[in-house]
């Protein structure tokens, strides 16, 4: 079976390169970058692509310490731009900014307002840090064995 392909946007040089090298290690297909804006355009341009692993928070990596300014989109607006021309890319979100354990109310409303743009979960940082070859493999083979028939009915299960 062939692995999908993977857009991979983080601005933080060293969780792009860890996300990436664990899926290539894994076989899977990555574009990755460190821009909303180039992501956004890859997302719309590059129709091999099936599934983004897109950080939340994304500021200039080209910035350094607290001159860095955000970029002009965020984790959730680069979905929503992407999904404006791709409904059948999906997404996957990685923060760092709410706790791994429970979803509080911001992080349920990212999954109620998202869901209709193709967002399928959210997850932590943390967990990687925490657990990273447990998280990476569960994401890789919920992506290896799902079909993109069944991601239609998928709803409920959370990494």
């Amino acid at each position: 079976m062939t692995k999908p392909v993977l857009l991979i946007l983080d601005d933080e040089l060293n969780w792009l390169n860890r996300h990436l090298q664990y899926f290539q290690r894994h076989k899977f297909t990555c574009v990755p970058t460190p821009f909303a804006k180039h992501a956004i355009h890859l997302g719309k341009e590059l129709k091999t692509i099936r599934y983004g692993i897109i950080d939340h928070v994304l500021l200039d990596p080209t910035q350094f310490g607290d001159e860095r300014e955000n970029q002009r989109w965020q984790g959730k607006e680069v979905i929503q731009q992407i999904h404006l021309h791709r409904k059948d890319i999906k997404f996957i979100i990685v923060t760092q900014m709410i706790g791994p354990i429970n979803r509080d109310q911001e992080e349920q409303k990212w999954m109620n307002d998202l869901e209709a743009d193709g967002l399928i979960d959210i997850f932590h940082k943390d967990q990687i840090k925490i657990s990273p070859d447990r998280t990476y493999a569960r994401i890789s083979n919920w992506l290896t064995k799902t079909s993109s028939s069944s991601l239609a009915s998928w709803s409920g299960y959370r990494f």
